[in-house]
């Protein structure tokens, strides 16, 4: 049982530390009604999204490079392959909200 619970917690961690990590999410400053739970249902979302993509790189990578590349962030958000070579870009882009 204890095992369980420490799986369960590592991922649980490591889950938080990269929202918090890549979209900044305890700097958000959104604390509207429902805007806060909005915007983490949105980055949990794009979270997911990005994990899946099957290029071998880092959430925070894959998250330069859509900002950067259309053909790639439609890649991400709908599904879609491009036959476009795929680079890494060299300017960061930053996705934290509520900066």
């Amino acid at each position: 049982m204890s095992g369980y619970i420490r799986r369960h917690w590592s991922i649980e961690n490591s889950h938080h530390w990269i929202l918090d990590v890549t979209f900044k999410e305890d700097e958000c400053q959104i604390y509207a009604e429902d805007g806060a739970r909005n915007i983490a249902t949105f980055r949990r979302a794009l979270l997911n999204l990005i994990k899946e993509h099957p290029l071998k790189d880092s959430v925070s990578g894959k998250m330069q490079r859509a900002c950067w590349d259309a053909e790639f962030r439609e890649e991400i958000l709908f599904g879609r392959k491009s036959n476009k070579a795929l680079s890494r870009p060299e300017e960061k882009c930053d996705f934290g909200v509520g900066d």
